[in-house]
């Protein structure tokens, strides 16, 4: 800690190692007594004064983690029922008080995406990634927002960078496969349907998506035997109930 004291305040070094010895001077504090063994006693003593009023101010212009989670979870409760504006005052209190609180700044995007401003949800987005490479929602974001604007092959990259944090998203691998064949690559797509399929054989959604898929091929038998085993896992499955008729009229 003594020779922690004579880093200059202005050093990064100096803030980050803040918050490992400012408990421990609690415990030990230096008195003048102590410090005047030191030939720089003036600055050092003047640094540590420093120390202690940048602990202060710090703690206390700082809002509460606890606060700005609750804030968070108010403004994701009023998106869930569509309530884009009340939902982006909140996102926006909280980043008046931290700039960086990547849940704040994603709301806003899920904000601008809801009320149809796609370029300012995509800048907040890229935003977002650029910041944190491992935000996988942010990725999955801006996948959709580029199948919108039929950018199919940026949708691609970004279902992949999101995948390559977690492979095991079967919303965002089916999300993936459709890119794919949107933009040419049909046979690719289709494989990674079957693949979504062999390693998720309850996933209904994507029976589903494999079944019409089988259809448009005039696969008919599997097909069929896809809209079977949906409603086997949900017979109130709609859709395939819908399919089935369909193979029973013909």
């Amino acid at each position: 800690i003594f020779n922690w004291l004579h880093i200059s305040p202005e050093e990064k070094q100096f803030r980050e190692s803040l918050k490992i010895v400012k408990p421990e001077l609690r415990h030990h504090r230096p008195n003048s007594v102590q410090l005047k063994a030191d030939p720089n006693f003036n600055h050092v003593w003047e640094l540590f004064q420093q120390l202690e009023n940048l602990g202060t101010t710090e703690e206390t212009n700082n809002q509460p983690d606890e606060e700005n989670t609750k804030l968070v979870a108010k403004a994701n409760a009023w998106l869930e029922e569509g309530e884009s504006v009340k939902a982006g005052g909140l996102y926006k209190q909280v980043l008046e008080h931290n700039p960086e609180d990547l849940s704040a700044q994603f709301g806003l995007a899920l904000c601008s995406l809801m009320e149809g401003d796609l370029q300012d949800s995509k800048t907040r987005l890229e935003q977002i990634v650029k910041q944190e490479p491992a935000f996988i929602q942010a990725h999955n974001q801006l996948g959709n927002i580029a199948v919108i604007d039929q950018n199919y092959s940026q949708a691609i990259d970004c279902f992949s960078r999101s995948l390559e944090q977690d492979t095991k998203q079967i919303k965002v691998r089916n999300s993936m496969a459709e890119a794919m064949i949107l933009n040419g690559d049909y046979q690719q797509g289709v494989q990674l349907l079957v693949n979504n399929v062999a390693e998720f054989p309850e996933d209904t959604e994507t029976l589903f998506k494999l079944g019409e898929i089988y259809m448009e091929l005039d696969q008919q038998k599997e097909a069929k035997i896809l809209f079977e085993k949906i409603l086997q896992i949900n017979p109130l499955h709609k859709e395939a109930k819908e399919k089935l008729k369909k193979f029973i009229n013909n």
